[in-house]
């Protein structure tokens, strides 16, 4: 039971931070623990993570916090964000959002991506702060260029809306395909989402539909709407109301009442039919 409980603390605590780790440390404790102790700070990181993971010695979450505290004032980065979330979230120490922006900050201004996307998000939603939509760009865009797939998303979506800066499909395109490819599902919507409803060039119903599927494929219920929808009106594509009851039933299993409406109101009853004899038959051939 202690060990469980441990393992609760750790993964409550501390497993967003171990997602960003990008070196996975190969020294005994009593190795890293002597560099520690002599000022290293990558040491000093690495020894926070051993207590707070238990590898080699006693799991502690005080001494994980102290060691990281360490490295963050001798301008670590990673440890940075680590303790900015720690008083974020609580626990460990008193939840304090002052010193969370403050060591947030400082690993942003040094290129750590999640602390880039994490401040960028706070200002877009006013969260603990006053609400910025240019700030939020600003960050959200540093933390994009670095690959952060969220941000990607944030980045391509506020150009498409023209949120903060001036509209523009192209720029939102591209930042959305990098975050859609990652698999990113709302990324994909909003990609379908653009290629269909955009002016000129940028326009295209066939790439709306692919990526509209990825979505829909991946469960999002705007998505199967959507898909569903221009598959039976054959909006600016041929019409195919199999595929279009397919997915607007997927939608409406999920509590889509638009999917449900469309279903009893627009679709002719005997296409339901055609369907519902399809799918008995390729259930029994199973």
């Amino acid at each position: 039971m202690k060990s469980l409980f441990r393992a609760l603390i750790l993964l409550i605590l501390f497993a967003p931070i171990f997602a960003g780790a990008s070196e996975k440390n190969t020294s005994t404790f009593s190795e890293t623990l002597q560099k520690a102790e002599q000022g290293d700070a990558k040491a000093q990181l690495e020894l926070g993570y051993m207590y707070a993971d238990g590898d080699g010695v006693e799991q502690d979450n005080h001494e994980a916090f102290k060691w990281f505290l360490k490295s963050a004032e001798q301008g670590y980065p990673q440890a940075q964000y680590v303790i900015g979330y720690a008083y974020d979230a609580g626990g460990v120490v008193e939840k304090d959002i002052g010193e969370a922006l403050k060591w947030y900050r400082k690993a942003a201004e040094q290129g750590r991506a999640e602390a880039q996307y994490t401040l960028g998000n706070r200002y877009a939603n006013g969260q603990d702060v006053e609400q910025d939509f240019k700030e939020a760009f600003t960050w959200l865009s540093k933390a994009a260029e670095q690959g952060h797939t969220q941000a990607q998303f944030y980045i391509g979506t506020m150009y498409t809306e023209g949120q903060s800066v001036e509209k523009n499909d192209s720029e939102g395109i591209k930042w959305l395909l990098k975050a859609a490819e990652k698999g990113h599902a709302d990324a994909q919507y909003n990609l379908g989402h653009t290629y269909f409803c955009c002016a000129g060039s940028e326009q295209s119903p066939e790439e709306a539909l692919k990526w509209y599927r990825k979505a829909a494929e991946q469960g999002h219920v705007h998505a199967q709407y959507n898909l569903g929808f221009i598959l039976c009106g054959g909006w600016k594509v041929k019409q195919d109301y199999e595929e279009c009851i397919k997915w607007l039933t997927k939608a409406a299993e999920q509590g889509s009442e638009e999917a449900q409406s469309y279903l009893e109101v627009a679709i002719p009853d005997e296409e339901l039919e055609k369907y519902r004899k399809k799918s008995e038959a390729d259930q029994e051939s199973k």
